[in-house]
């Protein structure tokens, strides 16, 4: 069996375990690509739209008597308190037969409702690489050199992913010193490889921290919090999300980046993450600008949320400022950003020889500054950083670059509008795309 064909027995083996367990259900994708996956029985619709229609009695002649919420699980560590806002959506389970699930929520939409199967949303990305020749050890990482250290003080960005390594954040040296967020699951529930780690790390594991790292790499200034949308098995879904954007406005967040997507039945809109994020802006009164990536499946294909009104979709750049082969694309996208073999800080961990294309897992260690070795106990401890590919990593740079525009005195609005004014360029690549001024990260 080929590395490629190794890997993908391995995932096919994942979901297969999640499905036979009834967490998630799959939705096959046709010759282009694009499946996606859901969980069974489950939709989330709009509040407002729940109280104020007939699609109360609609849900309950289907089985969904009363909401089940939209917190799936109690996440570690959270970030203050409760929202005080009013929770936008609600959760239900219906009584699903013998019509799949998302045919039902269509012939509901049809009906003019607000509502979404409660999709997977999966932290896309492409294989990591250590720098160097080192493979479990890199230099302290910092700011972008161009960077003002101050800039973005003052701005409040949210990151919804994975959550965050916190150890990451308690020396004021590294580029996460400060950065406030709810634990990343991080490990598989299987024993682990070696005795100090509980299993090997998820595949999305340390996803988060990543994408934190970026955000602070282009405006070090800026307060960042990061939050875990996913589950123990490694997935989030479309509940957690709305959760997760809940707290982000009752924090007062100028800047919200997502950094995981789905595919949808049929290409439909996200309606009822189109009517949260309206509902919070009206409640709130706030202008917040909102950053999601486009996806790595090199596809036309819109991605959620990226593709929603209202959302900066990110797709990625190579090296030379071309779209990468795996970057979704197309007009649905609106900015663009390098996303290749981008450096930012990770997790200590082990990754499953099992879902490695090169069979060989690569291994991050905490290490401590001094002497350059293995000095555990001496000097002061930092994380290890890496190198990682994919729209989820464009994203950040965008939400950076917005956070850096706020605290120089645009609002949200005005400086998404000047992040667009960029020249587009055609190309031969489907799709106009603004491209984002590049950013050096070497």
């Amino acid at each position: 069996m080929s590395a490629q064909e190794n890997r993908h027995d391995w995932e096919e083996r994942v979901t297969n375990a999640l499905i036979e367990r009834g967490e998630i259900a799959e939705w096959p994708g046709g010759r282009e690509g694009g499946g996606f996956m859901y969980r069974p029985n489950e939709v989330i619709v709009d509040r407002d739209a729940y109280e104020k229609s007939d699609m109360k009695e609609e849900l309950r002649s289907r089985g969904g008597d009363k909401p089940v919420g939209v917190q799936r699980i109690p996440v570690r560590h959270p970030i203050g308190r409760d929202p005080g806002l009013k929770a936008p959506s609600l959760r239900f389970r219906l009584d699903v037969t013998d019509t799949p699930l998302p045919k039902i929520v269509a012939e509901l939409r049809a009906k003019g409702y607000p509502i979404d199967c409660n999709y997977i949303l999966a932290a896309g990305q492409r294989p990591k690489w250590h720098p160097g020749d080192d493979p479990e050890y890199g230099p302290v990482l910092g700011p972008l050199p161009e960077a003002d250290l101050t800039a973005g003080s003052g701005v409040k960005v949210a990151v919804i992913d994975t959550g965050l390594y916190r150890p990451a954040t308690t020396s004021a040296s590294t580029v996460l010193g400060g950065v406030v967020g709810e634990d990343d699951w991080l490990y598989e529930v299987t024993p682990g490889p070696e005795e100090d780690l509980p299993g090997y790390l998820l595949e999305a594991g340390g996803h988060g921290t990543f994408v934190a790292g970026l955000v602070r790499r282009v405006a070090p200034g800026s307060e960042v919090f990061v939050f875990n949308a996913g589950t123990p098995d490694g997935f989030g879904d479309l509940g957690l999300l709305l959760a997760k954007l809940t707290q982000a406005f009752d924090l007062g967040c100028d800047v919200i980046n997502i950094s995981m997507g789905t595919y949808t039945f049929d290409d439909q809109p996200l309606l009822a993450f189109d009517a949260a994020l309206a509902n919070l802006r009206s409640q709130t009164g706030r202008d917040v600008a909102v950053v999601a990536s486009a996806g790595n499946d090199g596809l036309e294909r819109p991605g959620w949320p990226a593709a929603s009104e209202g959302v900066i979709g990110v797709a990625s750049l190579d090296d030379e400022g071309n779209l990468s082969t795996f970057s979704n694309r197309g007009p649905w996208l609106k900015a663009a950003a390098p996303g290749e073999k981008l450096a930012s800080v990770f997790v200590p961990g082990v990754e499953n020889p099992a879902a490695e294309t090169d069979e060989r897992p690569e291994y991050w260690r905490d290490h401590f500054r001094g002497t350059g070795s293995r000095c555990e106990g001496r000097g002061e401890p930092v994380a290890q950083w890496a190198e990682w590919s994919g729209t989820s990593f464009a994203a950040p740079l965008v939400t950076g670059a917005l956070a850096v525009e706020i605290a120089a005195g645009a609002t949200p609005s005005d400086a998404v509008a000047t992040l667009l004014s960029a020249p587009t360029r055609t190309g031969g690549d489907p799709g106009p795309v603004p491209v984002q001024p590049r950013f050096q990260l070497g």
